[in-house]
């Protein structure tokens, strides 16, 4: 049973650290710390989606209204194109009762909100876990600043490199995808006036771009995953010349749509896509897995 007293550490700030957080003051009455890696709670200006399910819970928190604000509904279904833009299927983006629409967010505007639902004093900056180790009772979190502190539980949501998932006994190497992803935003001005305000994805033989609305219809959403072996020679993401993008995507034709969405790029980055084998299991005794660090996986799979 929680108590007020309870302690509980949530290692890292990203979306999920931050929504448990939230949810362990709001439902259980507990005050979780989280402890995040960088600095600042920044983030590369990229998309999320907000899908029904998540929706529900952060209205169950008082969140959804502001992440309504701050996002973007699409006008519609999303479709799902062929290389030339023909029609394959469409998706719908909202669940059966259409009392929960997915949700376009600009990354940052979303931890944004997260954070700012999160008592200051709870989040403690620049502290990297390097170990976790179960005691008799409670369990210790050691951070390469050289600090350490003991808890009654921890909630490893620290991504695909977790550092708590050793503490549960599960592997921590990864698999990597074959193929990378080049992501960014775009200024809607830049597009079309008549652009449609949809989720839109089109594919290709071994290439693929999706694209949608964030920031109440400003900003675009893009991803555009390519096969490479660049991830396995060095680092797992980087800032990237925007030529690069249009180099990969001259290999085949496509919709000219595609052309005119990619030559409103400015800036773009680049990561590896990579996962994990599924674990045994997302916990041992006080100490729990959430989010990538339980089951990471590859964007079209997320989606499944």
């Amino acid at each position: 049973m929680l108590s007020k007293a309870t302690r509980i550490a949530i290692i890292g700030g990203g979306l999920g650290g931050l929504s448990a957080a939230i949810a362990l003051k709001k439902i259980a009455g507990v005050q979780a710390t989280v402890f995040e890696q960088s600095n600042k709670h920044d983030e590369v200006g990229a998309g999320v989606t907000i899908a029904p399910n998540a929706c529900r819970v952060l209205d169950k928190l008082g969140l959804l209204e502001p992440m309504r604000r701050a996002g973007a509904i699409p006008d519609g279904h999303g479709v799902y194109l062929d290389a030339m833009g023909d029609v394959v299927t469409d998706a719908a983006w909202e669940d059966t009762s259409r009392q929960y629409q997915n949700i376009g967010m600009y990354r940052p505007d979303m931890i944004d909100i997260l954070a700012k639902a999160v008592d200051p004093e709870a989040i403690r900056l620049h502290h990297r876990a390097k170990s976790v180790e179960i005691l008799d009772s409670g369990v210790r979190v050691l951070f390469e600043n050289g600090k350490q502190e003991d808890f009654d539980a921890v909630i490893g949501a620290d991504g695909i490199r977790s550092v708590v998932r050793k503490a549960v006994g599960q592997p921590t190497h990864f698999v990597y995808s074959g193929y990378m992803a080049y992501r960014g935003v775009i200024d809607a001005a830049d597009l079309p006036k008549d652009w449609k305000r949809i989720s839109q994805t089109w594919m290709g033989n071994d290439r693929h771009l999706m694209t949608y609305p964030l920031q109440q219809y400003k900003l675009y959403n893009y991803v555009a995953c390519v096969p490479s072996d660049r991830p396995l020679k060095g680092p797992w993401s980087g800032p990237a010349d925007v030529a690069e993008v249009h180099a990969e995507f001259s290999r085949q034709k496509w919709d000219p749509r595609v052309e005119q969405f990619l030559s409103a790029i400015k800036e773009t980055f680049w990561w590896g896509l990579f996962d994990i084998e599924p674990l045994t299991n997302w916990s041992r005794g006080p100490i729990a897995l959430l989010g990538d660090a339980a089951h990471s996986m590859i964007p079209t799979r997320a989606k499944e």
